[in-house]
């Protein structure tokens, strides 16, 4: 993949492409209802702790995420803390926040990454054939998820199946990733091969090489990079089978509108572990 050090922004971003990647793999196979419940389950349940991270480093809603204040005088005042909390004619949200009108906070970020971690272990091993989960399984071991995920994937397969259609969405990472990437401002690129030769990358393989280094991206995201990403999530969610075993109209209309009400919830909205908007 590329270098993600140089902000937590980047990061997420890193792992929103892994998840989208290997959340796209698994839409190749067929699976019976329970298995494909579980499927959209465990993709939804991946684009909450996507979400959930972003609420420590994104500015979406005022007073979302902070840093841990070092000076006094950076402490907000109470009237400060009363506008965010209770805005005109607003109710109070389910999620409290604290005394400095901050319902999280940026430092929190690293703690919750092992929580999206094991949904894209969940994911994948659910997503990926026997060989590659297991490949997956001895990367784990080494105790480095995100790796084990790349390590996952064969990027040079050419046949239609799972993992051919992972690295779809990965060609949709190398677009977005070339929007933070200095060398592509001149001219913002309007395909996947404009965006790999732009970032001095191989266009013959479109895979992210090793050359680069922190210093190569911008360190804060658009927002419209992850509404992206997570769009295509939702796409994929909405891809999996309905595994209807009674092929009866009414069934299979209402597993229809079933499956998309949870698939619509996969959406990017940036907030605090327990609150419920």
């Amino acid at each position: 993949m590329f270098d993600a050090s140089g902000s937590k922004q980047l990061v997420l971003l890193r792992s929103a492409i892994l998840i989208a990647m290997v959340a796209r793999a698994g839409t190749v196979y067929s699976r019976d209802q329970k298995d494909g419940e579980a499927y959209v389950n465990y993709m939804v349940g991946a684009s909450d702790e996507i979400n959930i991270l972003a609420g420590h480093i994104q500015a979406a809603d005022p007073g979302l995420a902070c840093d841990v204040p070092t000076l006094a005088a950076q402490r907000m005042t109470s009237a400060q803390i009363t506008a965010i909390v209770t805005p005109a004619g607003a109710a109070i949200p389910p999620d409290r926040p604290n005394s400095d009108g901050c319902f999280t906070y940026s430092v929190n970020f690293e703690s919750d990454m092992p929580m999206l971690e094991r949904r894209l272990f969940r994911l994948a091993m659910a997503a990926l054939p026997q060989e590659q989960a297991k490949k997956f399984l001895d990367q784990i071991a080494k105790g480095d998820a995100m790796g084990a995920a790349i390590a996952a994937f064969n990027f040079s397969v050419k046949a239609l199946d799972g993992l051919h259609s992972g690295a779809a969405v990965h060609r949709t990472g190398v677009e977005i990733v070339a929007r933070q990437h200095d060398g592509c401002q001149a001219a913002v690129p309007a395909t996947v091969y404009e965006a790999a030769h732009c970032m001095g990358l191989p266009t013959d393989t479109l895979f992210v090489g090793k050359h680069d280094d922190r210093g190569d991206y911008a360190p804060v995201i658009n927002d419209a990079s992850f509404f992206a990403l997570m769009r295509n999530l939702r796409d994929s969610c909405r891809m999996i089978s309905l595994g209807i075993d009674d092929d009866s109209v009414v069934d299979l209309n209402q597993a229809r509108v079933t499956r998309i009400e949870k698939c619509n919830g996969i959406e990017y909205h940036p907030r605090s572990r327990w609150s419920t908007q």
